[in-house]
């Protein structure tokens, strides 16, 4: 076993709570630091889905005249700010780069290969019985109105059967036969059986942090300011006073690009504005995460109602 140490991890969503559950597993002393509450900020508001087989890099091929069209669109969900293009367009000519098929596949079977055992992991962090209440593995289904795949479909679904993703492609028929209450304007869809979703993301933070404090995590509620490193070791500069440690993990979100900053890292991090809908006492019009592809929101059953995400 590694030597104990004392560490702090800043911000408490999902990624700040699972990486402080495996550090007190392998005997470190760890305190969680959120400004907010424990899993309340975006950790709260997701999709709460997983489907290992469409973790597609948003860089494919043809996105550049995809994002022309946005751009043109005032609707669009595209928009560049002339005084933010200096800064972006390096950025923007690398990420269209991306979009070349090879480029493409490589990053799509990296990101496979990082997902693929993410359900299992949550399993042994949160132990059989949290997993069986809070995870839902019956599937995920992605439709779509135009009844025609595209070029694109044709490369995603080639990718999919490479990686040995399953996955049935479904007529009109088919789809109301899986998900009753789905509207006849959807033609076709793909069903995912190994994919699901969590009853509730913010529960699923909870059951994660209940575990860690059952090894000795502590729990700071504070705004962390600054990162001032040491040679004894690491001194964070917070809303509450400062806290000393022998290391840190940076997990807040958007606001780990201004704390690497005080590090003198430069991140190259975008907020995202992201929106949900929960509508409560809905939660049965679907059994299973529903994606419109082409609208880009999915629908959710969680156990507070039916959770609609922009994708």
């Amino acid at each position: 076993m590694a030597e104990a140490r004392t560490i702090a991890v800043i911000g408490g969503g999902v990624i700040g709570v699972s990486c402080a559950l495996m550090l007190a597993r392998e005997g470190h002393r760890v305190t969680v630091i959120e400004e907010g509450r424990i899993g309340h900020g975006c950790s709260w508001g997701n999709g709460a889905q997983y489907n290992v087989g469409s973790s597609f890099p948003m860089a494919h091929p043809g996105v550049i005249w995809r994002a022309l069209r946005w751009l043109a669109d005032t609707n669009g969900p595209v928009r560049l700010a002339p005084r933010e293009l200096p800064r972006t367009l390096p950025w923007l000519v690398r990420f269209l780069r991306t979009g070349r098929p090879e480029a493409w596949e490589a990053a799509y079977t990296a990101l496979y290969t990082l997902n693929a055992p993410c359900a299992e992991l949550y399993r042994d962090m949160l132990g059989d019985t949290d997993w069986k209440r809070l995870f839902r593995p019956n599937g995920a289904l992605h439709v779509w109105r135009d009844p025609s795949p595209g070029a694109l479909d044709e490369l995603t679904a080639r990718l999919r059967a490479k990686h040995g993703v399953a996955f049935e492609k479904l007529n009109a028929e088919e789809l109301r036969e899986l998900e009753p209450s789905l509207s006849r304007d959807y033609r076709r869809g793909i069903y995912f059986p190994g994919s699901g979703s969590v009853t509730s993301p913010v529960g699923l933070v909870e059951g994660l942090m209940e575990r860690a404090a059952a090894l000795g995590v502590a729990t700071r509620t504070a705004r962390v300011e600054a990162i001032e490193p040491g040679t004894d070791g690491v001194t964070l500069r917070t809303s509450t006073g400062p806290h000393r440690c022998d290391a840190v993990v940076i997990a807040a979100g958007i606001a780990s690009r201004d704390l690497a900053r005080s590090l003198g890292i430069s991140l190259s991090l975008a907020s995202e504005r992201g929106y949900h809908v929960t509508l409560p006492g809905l939660s049965g019009a679907v059994s299973r995460p529903v994606t419109d592809a082409a609208s880009a929101f999915v629908a959710t059953p969680l156990d507070e109602g039916l959770r609609i995400v922009g994708i």
